[in-house]
């Protein structure tokens, strides 16, 4: 209750253009991302389906569809499962782009690699993820209202699991890190300090 006034009890709301759960599944922003994604999209069907180069059409398909669904994903949490659907929904773009039809036998890297498109999907978000722990590690109390003792606490003290009504615990943000790091044989605290001591080399071998 504020100033009297009793407030709607919801289960979840937007915020700052995304969807905010009391599950803390991101999955609903995610959703809500590829419906305005997917919308952007058909609004440029005309170009997708004129001659215009394909590198062309790869620089504004990253620009105009990508940027709009990887809005906000340096937080998401993601499942294989999850990651599997956005990697069949953007496989399913560029086919219609390249017009290629799923009979034919053409994979997914080489549809990428026609329109000079780098980065699958799970990587950009993998990428934004590892970006959003470079800026948190090489956070200077001066610089920012939060001190970086308490940033620290935020990402490397904070619980590992989520608290469900049943089932197993849901993977959590840090874990995703992890996950993340370990690819490249590195932990947290070995990859925070080479993000403060380092940020160039931090960027080349995780982010390049």
């Amino acid at each position: 209750m504020i100033g009297g006034e009793s407030l709607e009890e919801v289960s979840d709301f937007d915020y700052l253009g995304t969807r905010q759960h009391e599950g803390f599944d991101c999955w609903h922003t995610v959703l809500q991302r590829m419906a305005k994604a997917t919308r952007c999209f058909h609004a440029l069907r005309p170009f997708w389906r004129s001659r215009t180069n394909l590198t062309v059409k790869g620089a504004v398909y990253q620009t105009l569809v990508r940027t709009v669904l990887l809005f906000g994903a340096a937080a998401w949490v993601l499942t294989a499962d999850d990651n599997a659907v956005l990697q069949t929904w953007d496989a399913s773009n560029l086919r219609f782009i390249l017009d290629v039809s799923k009979r034919q036998h053409f994979r997914s890297d080489d549809c990428r690699a026609r329109m000079h498109i780098e980065f699958t999907v799970e990587q950009e978000v993998r990428r934004a993820r590892l970006r959003l722990f470079l800026k948190v590690a090489r956070a200077q109390m001066a610089e920012s209202v939060y001190s970086s003792a308490f940033l620290d606490h935020l990402i490397f003290c904070s619980g590992s699991e989520v608290n469900v009504k049943r089932g197993r615990p849901r993977k959590t943000w840090l874990q995703c890190l992890t996950d993340d790091l370990q690819a490249y044989n590195y932990g947290l605290f070995s990859a925070r300090s080479l993000a403060r001591g380092n940020a160039t080399k931090f960027e080349q071998l995780f982010l390049a």
